[in-house]
């Protein structure tokens, strides 16, 4: 069926500006190729359209800032046709709602980075709508009881959020077309390690919006709840409210590591700096990576990015120390937790233990790293479906919850419990005196 190339645009496009001209955007992702005639479509827009490009219609003025005009005086809209790998003077327009006729603009010459500008957008908005709703229920109920007690009071209006959620579903489709352009970038051959390794930050950057469904203060509900939980599981194991860390914390004295590394830097294998880097994209994974191998806290482990002759040496100090069973064990769980939020990701990954030190080297595009921890606290058995869940609302506590948490470990840290020792400290003694 041929192509309405009108309609294409009215019921397909986004708001844009392009070079500082308005106009009018198609993102093209595989499902809406699917619903149109190719050949007809790439003959009329005389390009090769695929999953990831955009077709343009921008209002174009002249010099002089006049438009030029078709035959019926409209002002004409000039076609182009943009690759949304490529780095343009794009920018999305979202209408405002609370200003009708004004727009926030979203800069996207890097079209993976504004895609996740966008989930993050629509999620406030949302959490805005419904905050806005809460407050005016609260002041509508204020002010019936005002007029209930027959005092004069003025009617709460209800405030309009900054977007309406509705308007991004209009932008979903570049979304997904953002996403068809890390797809085909991690698989184009011409592509270098470094590229498609600036893919895989954009498709985790895109991940971690689609993950995040919640404010910043149910987050912290959710985690102060299951601290307070996992302190009553250390105190009392079986108490109801009690529920076990995904990973127990271990607390050592650090001196076989750091007799470890600095073996392993005396003999040029790699400098180690102590604790994970963390922040942008990749903040969030640094915990769970670290526990796919050691219970140390990600600020204890010792880290160092190698080079390939420091790799030779390495492999040379430890090859008699490596234990392939265990590196095969920790292999699906690294990429069960990144490949959750970078799909496609793939790594190799080697372990070594010698003089209660672990030593984890894994491979990606990332680059080559070492990560060191004492053996005592190496993760036996990782419950990676949990680790990878995503809370939702459902998972928010409320605050009388938090203070019956609070309330039942006060409680348990006089009394657990637990069968009562007078050992004193001592060995058993030997004459009991018996009455």
């Amino acid at each position: 069926m041929p192509v309405d190339m009108n309609a294409l645009f009215r019921d397909h496009g986004i708001t844009i500006e392009l070079s500082g001209d308005r106009g009018t955007g198609v993102p093209f992702s595989r499902a809406l190729l699917d619903q149109l005639d190719p050949a007809d479509l790439n003959a009329k827009s005389r390009q090769r359209v695929v999953p990831g490009d955009m077709l343009t219609a921008v209002l174009k003025r002249d010099e002089n800032g006049a438009f030029e005009t078709d035959a019926a005086g409209r002002p004409k809209r000039t076609g182009g046709y943009l690759k949304l790998g490529a780095e343009n003077a794009l920018t999305l327009m979202i209408p405002r709602a609370d200003e009708p006729g004004e727009f926030t603009r979203v800069p996207a010459g890097n079209t993976r980075y504004a895609a996740a500008a966008l989930i993050r957008m629509e999620r406030e908005s949302r959490h805005e709508v419904a905050a806005n709703a809460r407050t005016h229920a609260e002041a509508m109920q204020a002010y019936e009881a005002a007029l209930g007690r027959g005092e004069r009071a003025d009617e709460p209006q209800l405030r309009v959020a900054k977007h309406d959620p509705e308007q991004f579903k209009r932008f979903n489709g570049f979304i997904t077309a953002a996403e068809a352009v890390i797809s085909a970038e991690m698989g184009n051959p011409f592509a270098t390690a470094e590229e498609r390794r600036s893919e895989l930050m954009a498709s985790l950057s895109i991940r971690n919006e689609m993950r995040n469904t919640l404010t910043p203060e149910q987050v912290g509900l959710i985690a102060q709840a299951q601290s307070l939980k996992e302190q009553i599981a250390r105190i009392a194991p079986d108490h109801p409210m009690a529920e076990q860390a995904i990973v127990a914390p271990y607390h050592g004295d650090g001196e076989a590591l750091e007799e470890g590394v600095s073996k392993v830097t005396e003999a040029g294998a790699g400098r180690f700096r102590r604790g994970v880097m963390r922040g942008g994209p990749a903040d969030g994974r640094v915990p769970l990576l670290m526990a796919t191998f050691t219970r140390t806290e990600p600020g204890e482990v010792r880290v160092a990015m190698i080079s390939p002759t420091e790799r030779r040496q390495f492999e040379q100090l430890m090859s008699r120390h490596e234990n392939e069973e265990i590196a095969d064990s920790i292999r699906p769980r690294v990429e069960g937790i990144m490949g959750a939020r970078m799909p496609g990701y793939t790594c190799a990954v080697r372990f070594f233990a010698h003089q209660g030190v672990d030593f984890m080297m894994i491979n990606d595009l990332g680059g080559n790293f070492v990560y060191a921890a004492e053996s005592a606290s190496r993760t036996q058995d990782l419950d990676v479906e949990r680790l990878n869940r995503v809370p939702t609302e459902a998972d928010v506590p409320t605050q009388e919850r938090i203070e019956e948490l609070r309330a039942a470990l006060a409680t348990l840290t006089f009394d657990n419990g637990a069968d009562v020792a007078f050992d004193y400290g001592d060995e058993p003694d030997e004459d009991v005196f018996e009455v």
